[in-house]
């Protein structure tokens, strides 16, 4: 199946650029799809300090880029109902902690997307461990429109910043 096919493709091998999710498809169109709100969940297991500073800065940058978007950061332990609580009523959530088989850790408790069929929001940034195909089949029944996440296990690292703001900016900027 397509889902199948998608699932191990790696957008990172088509470009050498920093746009290469964005530049990836061609015919990408700008949209003028309002976000009503960002939540950036920057460890919540509280023992991955450069996750903690990845959130952080990005927090900072979109504060500066969009004053007046609705943004919130989370860097403190929590359940599997709040998670499911702040994908329905954001449109991007931006996680940066570790990426369990059990799902994502919370510090609390795993979050598995399977595990309910409520909304999604229009983006999710996962940056942890490898998403499990368990995990990853669990957003596509929800009916989730865009996922970015890793295939690679990964220790506790800072994203390149740069990729991570061209990668806003083209979202903001309304591509999809």
């Amino acid at each position: 199946s397509i889902c199948d096919q998608l699932y191990d493709f790696q957008f990172e091998r088509c470009s050498e650029s920093c746009f290469s999710i964005i530049d990836f498809f061609q015919e990408a169109q700008k949209i003028q799809t309002p976000f009503k709100k960002m939540i950036i969940i920057a460890d919540p297991s509280q023992n991955l300090e450069k996750a903690y500073d990845e959130g952080l800065a990005l927090t900072h940058f979109i504060e500066k880029l969009i004053p007046s978007i609705n943004l919130q950061f989370i860097s403190y332990p929590l359940t599997a109902n709040q998670i499911e609580e702040m994908m329905n009523e954001a449109s991007i959530i931006h996680f940066c902690g570790h990426i369990h088989e059990k799902g994502l850790d919370l510090g609390t408790e795993y979050y598995r997307p399977s595990y309910s069929m409520n909304k999604v929001p229009d983006l999710i940034f996962l940056n942890g461990c490898a998403l499990s195909y368990e995990h990853y089949q669990g957003f596509i029944q929800r009916g989730i429109k865009n996922l970015v996440y890793s295939l690679r296990a990964k220790k506790d690292q800072f994203l390149n910043l740069n990729q991570l703001k061209y990668f806003y900016l083209g979202i903001f900027n309304g591509y999809r």
